[in-house]
């Protein structure tokens, strides 16, 4: 995994890397402290890293804004969007996987493909944890074949 970009390399052969393009960014609001972007030591960081697993593409977790609060002021969520896509550069070819409603609303589109998905914490029970990562894969797959 590259430290700098957190990114992880695909696990699942039933994919060939070669067949698809791009790349997959995952996300999230803001960082927790001392973690980092959708952290694996947190229930929605191991759903993604489940999805992630499924997935014949290089992936990285981020968060929109990289800050350890909710960020509230629009000029700072703006900054953050502008900050994020200078970091990440993604192409039309790249993959962003938006996680929950706050995301959905403030992330500026870029020319990518865009999924959007609920947050994985408003996943309760192991059957609805399972549904979610089913389904993600499935939309994101869909997306990669197209």
């Amino acid at each position: 995994m590259n430290e700098a970009k957190n990114i992880q390399k695909p696990t699942n052969p039933s994919l060939n890397i070669a067949d698809v393009n791009g790349m997959c960014f995952f996300v999230g609001m803001h960082n927790k402290p001392q973690m980092k972007p959708l952290d694996s030591k947190t229930m929605s960081g191991k759903m993604i890293d489940a999805i992630i697993n499924e997935l014949p593409v290089f992936c990285t977790k981020t968060n929109l804004c990289e800050v350890d609060y909710f960020p509230k002021d629009k000029r700072e969520i703006w900054a953050g969007n502008l900050m994020w896509s200078e970091k990440y550069q993604p192409t039309s070819d790249s993959i962003i996987v938006l996680l929950g409603g706050w995301v959905h609303k403030h992330f500026l589109l870029t020319n990518a493909k865009i999924i959007k998905l609920p947050h994985p914490a408003s996943q309760f029970g192991n059957v609805n944890k399972e549904k979610y990562i089913k389904n993600a894969v499935d939309k994101i797959k869909a997306v990669l074949l197209s």
